[in-house]
Order: structure tokens, then sequence, then C-alpha cells
């Protein structure tokens, strides 16, 4: 049986080392004797899995369903990839990766795995590329950083459309971008299209860097757009609990199919402005750090648990905001929706004082004159 050599916290990078390979899970970078080795991705994703599992049996159907997550592919793809897998590691004995016939492989070798160091590496984009798979696209300028996500404005060249590519800069931010979307198909798929939940229109796992493409909206986002209006304070309070209450029916709709945003804050609201409206519509957005409380309705959807490894939703994570944490997130325990109803009320509290960065402390009821609105921010956050 294979021997790992260390047991590293599984929210972090980490290296995996057996006889002269090595595998960096940050990028998949490849090397044997110390040489990169190009390697096409899907077999690459293949020995990191075989990895996760060294000296277990994985069947061909795991394979396939953690490597082409929610697609059809024949059994002929993965054969081919497992080959150019062993050409590239020197394994044309088959004695490392073992075919065991009828069932799947088995990785066969002493593993080694350390945990590094996990800052996000630059993926050195700039503006005039083409993102992968995207020939017609140029990407124009970039709009941010976020954890480890790098988004850019990118502008098709007929057409002059606008979307907006989140691009991974590392494995963590890889599996983020996949639990958004499985969120965001549960909820089209459980909701049917709606204007209050900010649209992925497509994505590219297969070559990185890897990316989502999502709507773009020029106004930004809700601290953005208040900003841009002279501040929270500027708008009538009636307009402001206007906002909140539409965010609020928002949150309740991902909430009804079991969907938990778990990083509810200003930033993550984004503004659809309208002509024939003095109110804009919000639309939530950015649901990679969320959950599901049943992961059986993801069968019952024939959705694939993209992003939702044993890794990312490890008990006790708090990848969130600590403004809008609750206490009991930010203590080590799991979140719910109760933590979700906990931002909301932080952000009520902080649009009823009309300062989107007031956090909420103790006292915070003496500048509440209205015994309604009281009632209502101290139940939310309860």
């Amino acid at each position: 049986m294979p021997a790992i050599s260390a047991a590293p916290d599984p929210s972090g990078s980490r290296r995996w080392e057996f006889g002269a390979v090595r595998l960096d899970e940050r990028g998949l970078e490849l090397r044997v004797d110390g040489q990169a080795v190009a390697l096409e991705l899907k077999s690459r994703a293949v020995l990191r899995h075989l990895l996760h599992h060294a000296g277990e049996v994985v069947t061909r159907d795991e394979l396939l369903d953690a490597v082409w997550p929610g697609r059809i592919v024949t059994e002929s793809v993965l054969n081919k990839c497992v080959s150019k897998l062993r050409a590239a590691i020197g394994d044309q004995a088959h004695a490392t990766i073992r075919t065991l016939h009828g069932l799947g492989y088995r990785l066969d070798a002493p593993v080694r795995v350390r945990q590094i160091e996990s800052a996000a590496s630059p993926l050195r984009l700039k503006a005039g590329d083409t993102p992968p798979l995207r020939p017609h696209w140029r990407l124009q300028q970039r709009l941010g950083l976020g954890g480890r996500v790098e988004a850019w404005l990118g502008r098709q060249e007929k057409s002059g459309e606008l979307r907006v590519f989140k691009f991974a800069r590392d494995a963590d931010a890889l599996g983020s971008l996949k639990r958004e979307i499985t969120l965001f198909r549960v909820l089209r798929e459980s909701l049917g299209e709606r204007d209050d939940l900010r649209a992925i229109l497509d994505w590219n796992l297969d070559e990185p860097p890897c990316y989502l493409e999502c709507e773009y909206l020029p106004a930004g986002d809700l601290r953005h757009w208040c900003a841009g209006h002279g501040g929270a304070a500027s708008l009538p309070l009636a307009a402001r609990l206007e906002l909140i209450a539409r965010l609020a029916d928002s949150l309740a709709a991902a909430h009804s199919v079991g969907v938990l945003h778990k990083d509810l804050k200003p930033h993550n609201v984004l503004v659809a402005e309208s002509d024939d409206s003095a109110l804009p519509t919000l639309k939530l957005a950015d649901f990679g750090s969320g959950g599901v409380i049943d992961r059986e309705r993801l069968g019952a959807l024939g959705i694939t648990q993209m992003g939702f490894t044993r890794a990312l939703e490890r008990p006790g994570s708090s990848s969130g905001t600590p403004l809008y944490l609750a206490p009991e997130v930010l203590t080590g325990q799991p979140a719910t929706m109760k933590g979700d109803v906990y931002a909301l009320g932080v952000m009520l509290y902080q649009f009823v004082v009309g300062d989107i960065d007031r956090p909420l402390a103790s006292g915070w009821e003496d500048e509440i004159d209205d015994e309604l609105l009281r009632e209502d921010i101290a139940a939310a956050v309860h």
C-alpha cells in the first residue's frame, strides 16, 4: 500500500511527489526529474485524482465524473488521457498506474505530500489578450482582484458586446469557480430565469487560465453605485429600505431551493440601472463561497457537484468578510441560512444609518429611532 508521508490542511495548496514525479496542485504544474512536462490539462487532472486516492481502486466512472464533470465523455477519451500520462511520467510498463480490468485504475507508488505556500500566482494577462477558446473576444481592462480570482472586462470584436471574465489564479480559485457554476445551475433549474441573480453565460474549465463569463453591469456593485449617488445617506430612507427589501426577496428565493450565499455584502450585490425606474434592479452575485443544504437536490436536478469537495466544505470554514460574518461562524460553527440573514441584518443597519462601512457594534440601537426597524435588525442578527 503506498504511503502518504503527511496529512496537511486540505484548505491550502499541496505538492505531491512519487519517484521523480512532482505535481503542484496550484496550476497543476507537472515536473519529472525536475523538468517541466508539457501535458494536456485533463491528463494532469487524472493524475491529481489518482494521487488523492493513492493505493485505492478508482473506477472509470469516478474519473470521468471528477475530470469531465457534467459532460458525456467516452471511455476511449479517458484511455487516451491515461496513456499520455503514462508516457509523460515514464510508466511504459504500467507499474505505477495499474489498470484493473473491469474496474478502473490504481496508483501504486509511495506518495509524499506537503503543504506549499498558497499565495495566488499572477496570470500575466494584459489588455488585448484573447481568452482561451474565445478567439473573437479581447480583454479590455482589468476590473480587479478578488481573493484568487482576477476579473477582466472583455469585448466581442464584431458585435461590441461586453462581458466579465473571472479567471482562476490557482487550484483553490478554480474550485470556487466550479462551485459558483454548480450553484448558478441549481438556482436557474429550480427558480427559472430571474433578473435579480447575476447570470453566468458560459465558462471554460478545459484550458488554463480557466474562467467564468458573466454579464457585465456598468453601474458596478452596490457600494460603488451608492458612492456615485453621494453615499447611502443621500438617498431617501424609503428608497434605502426598498433596496434592502428587494435583496431580501432574492436571498429568500435562493434559500427556498437550499442555496446558501455565505458571503453576502454590498460588494457582492450588483446594480442594473434602468431609464424607466427610479430605483435600480439589484442582482445577487458571487456564489463562489456558497453552499447547498441538501446534496441530494443536485442529483435530482442532474447537476454534478463541481467544486463541492471535502476541502472546500470543511466544518468551521469562514471564507466570508468578517464585518458580515455571524458570530457562530467566526467561532468555527458551520454556516447556515441564519448566517446569511445575519449579513442581511448588518446591511439593513448600515442602510438605515446611511453608512455602508459602519460595523454593527454594541449600542447600535441608539442610532435607530424607528422601533419597527430596531426590531427587524435585532431579529436578523439574533
